[in-house]
């Protein structure tokens, strides 16, 4: 299955977490040379913190703190740390420009920081949903089944739900649903669905991480479908499905 359209999209931000498999030193040439490379998409230069040098005395480069680029509008965001990357969007046009944004991206920082392999990869897609409370059945929003003794009269403003529908080897899917509060009569409805995958080697090349990618975005995509299909919460977004 996969999403066809969806006519209000819920979607409020996509993060990409990529660690490295080793801790690296960033220098301010380190930093300068990614701004120059990357600023078309980052325009905004980050402001550098610099670290005592790693042995007292050295007269070698400073090293870098860790390094936010950005938009003018926080719209897209890049940081960059000793041990990892972390991109955030807050606007989403379709999956594969902005994988091959993301791919473009992580190998020119490649090129300059030399880096070949990740050992881990958190791909999350933030929802947020409001619901109305008059009459509001938790089953009827959301594909899972609470059981409750009967004598409870369950209400809906503060909960925080975990669950882990799929685990292969080092991938797993997670669902996170919270809610906070209510909002003129409605539910605020906040969902994480996330693919992690950790303890992997995975080699920062083109074919491999364009495949990689689109596996993981799908996973995610499936899960977040099986998750609402045939809810109200399909019917309240416009979602149509490719079965």
């Amino acid at each position: 299955m996969k999403i066809d359209f969806i006519s209000n999209p819920p979607l409020k931000r996509v993060v990409l977490d990529l660690q490295f498999k080793k801790e690296i030193v960033l220098t301010v040439s380190d930093a300068s040379i990614i701004f120059d490379n990357i600023k078309e998409i980052y325009p905004e230069e980050p402001n550098l913190f610099l670290l005592p040098p790693i042995v007292p005395g050295d007269k070698i480069e400073m090293p870098m703190g860790p390094l936010r680029y950005s938009d003018e509008n926080n719209k897209r965001i890049l940081e960059f740390s000793r041990s990892s990357l972390r991109f955030t969007f807050t606007e989403y046009n379709n999956w594969e420009t902005l994988r091959d944004q993301l791919l473009s991206i992580i190998l020119t920082i490649k090129s300059i920081i030399k880096k070949k392999v990740f050992s881990r990869i958190v791909l999350t897609y933030y929802n947020e949903f409001l619901l109305e409370v008059e009459d509001f059945v938790f089953e009827e929003n959301f594909n899972i089944n609470l059981s409750k003794p009967e004598s409870w009269d369950l209400k809906f403003h503060d909960i925080f739900l975990g669950i882990v529908p799929y685990e292969e080897g080092n991938k797993k899917v997670v669902l996170r649903l919270r809610a906070r509060g209510v909002k003129e009569d409605k539910y605020i409805y906040t969902l994480e669905t996330s693919l992690i995958n950790r303890n992997e080697e995975i080699m920062i090349e083109r074919p491999l991480l364009t495949s990689f990618f689109n596996e993981i975005h799908d996973l995610v995509e499936l899960y977040f479908i099986q998750l609402i299909k045939d809810t109200k919460i399909q019917k309240l977004i416009g979602m149509s499905i490719q079965e």
